[in-house]
């Protein structure tokens, strides 16, 4: 999702990054067009003051952080380019969610661009608190780092919490619920030299957590080989993300070569799940080989040597109805609960597995367990779409108001039960909002 170049990292940071909320510049050299972000209340319209706005590049890069008016406006100038937006606030849920892309849009010279993000009230509001802090460099320099990934857990590592830092190494964690926590940051190129730092949170309460210390290291790096099954060859992100936020850790994203190769630069200390095509772009990864041995995970010290990392992709199957589109990862509304699932047919299957994930990814009707028993009726090779829910044995229904996911796999043998899968759809394909009565 980032640049995995640490020096191109750094220089555009530095290039890109201005003041906070409200207004700036990134480049005086280069056509500059305009950002005019409007944020607001999903269920009174009302303008949300102070809410977190980061900007990322077309690299995903973050090129400035900020917050809204007391207008609920945020106004940035940019160079010409694709940018996307992430929004956080205080009793709200973040757009997009947590573990999805941000929305992408387009910045054109000497035009504004006008984008406007309505933000749902969170299901904890009012129960939160928050963290502050800062990430700096060694002493006696103690500079800000932009650009990290900072991670909140508690002591039973159930409870999570992310952010990026902004201008200045300044973070702000939202919707935290009570606890303590221990703090976890991330960047290609760096490691961790402070004591562990700590945030004990309460309800209605900002927390201002000591400094977290990180030092330039080498790490090590991540390489290996993209295989295409049954497929041609193609194009595919390799990302490292964070195993419980699902966030990509900064700097390590890119794309296999003309020889289906690809290399992460400075990976830092941390155990990560290694993913190829994490975005829509068209493919994803064996699901067989995920069924039985789950998503890939890396681990690494200070003193790890580079380590290998193959993967093998496959066409996806493209999923029709209900869904965000492929660039846009803000989920599609339905008026009933009980969607109609459909999707184009795939070649060589021979059965259909569906499975709803609700807005924690727990799995609310459908899937397979680990012996390949499916939840649901078989679903044969010539049907290309099915009811939520039809065999009424989902363990909850829709709830108003909330977010879902669907997934669809593709198995190649008709014998009942989960034999070889063939393909599944996009990670981030399939996301729905409930709404008993839509305005």
């Amino acid at each position: 999702m980032k640049n995995n170049l640490l020096a191109i990292f750094l220089l555009l940071v530095s290039a890109f990054v201005g003041c906070s909320g409200g207004g700036g510049s990134s480049s005086g050299s280069l056509p500059m067009g305009t950002l005019a972000l409007g944020v607001t209340d999903s269920a009174t319209s009302e303008s949300v003051n102070g809410a977190s706005v980061a900007v990322y590049d077309a690299s995903n890069i973050v090129v400035t952080k900020g917050s809204t008016d007391r207008n609920g406006e945020f106004i940035y100038s940019l160079s010409s380019g694709t940018y996307s937006i992430y929004v956080d606030a205080q009793d709200y849920m973040s757009v997009p969610p947590d573990g999805h892309d941000a929305i992408p849009f387009e910045i054109t010279s000497d035009q504004t661009t006008t984008q406007s993000v309505a933000l749902n009230e969170h299901p904890s509001s009012g129960t939160t608190g928050q963290i502050s802090g800062n990430v700096m460099t060694p002493s006696p320099d103690l500079n800000g780092i932009s650009g990290v990934l900072v991670v909140a857990k508690d002591a039973n590592q159930n409870l999570t919490a992310s952010t990026i830092t902004g201008p200045n190494g300044v973070y702000m964690l939202y919707n935290v619920l009570p606890g303590i926590y221990t703090l976890e940051v991330y960047l290609a190129g760096y490691r961790e030299v402070s004591n562990p730092v700590d945030a004990d949170v309460n309800a209605g309460e900002v927390y201002e957590a000591n400094d977290v210390i990180m030092s330039e290291h080498s790490n090590a790096d991540l390489y290996g080989h993209v295989s295409f099954l049954a497929v041609v060859n193609g194009v595919v992100d390799i990302t490292l993300i964070h195993p419980d936020t699902l966030d990509t850790i900064p700097g390590l994203s890119t794309y296999n070569d003309s020889n289906n190769t690809y290399r992460l630069e400075g990976v830092p200390p941390g155990t990560f799940i290694a993913w190829a095509s994490f975005s829509n772009d068209g493919y994803v990864m064996d699901p067989d080989s995920i069924s039985k041995h789950g998503l890939p995970q890396i681990s690494l010290t200070v003193r790890s040597t580079d380590q290998q990392q193959d993967f093998e992709v496959t066409d996806a199957v493209i999923i029709v109805a209900p869904t965000n589109d492929a660039d846009l990862v803000v989920p599609v509304e339905v008026n009933t609960s009980t969607p109609t699932f459909t999707w184009e047919k795939y070649p060589s299957a021979k059965e259909y597995v569906i499975e709803v994930f609700n807005s924690n990814g727990e799995t609310i009707w459908g899937g397979f367990d680990a012996n390949g028993i499916v939840r649901h009726p078989q679903i044969s090779q010539n049907e290309t779409s099915a009811v939520f829910n039809f065999d009424g044995s989902a363990t909850a229904q829709l709830q108003d108001g909330q977010t879902y996911r669907w997934k669809i796999y593709a198995d190649d043998d008709d014998a009942l039960g989960v034999q070889n899968l063939i393909s599944s759809s996009e990670y981030q394909m399939g996301l729905f909002k409930y709404l008993q009565n839509p305005t």
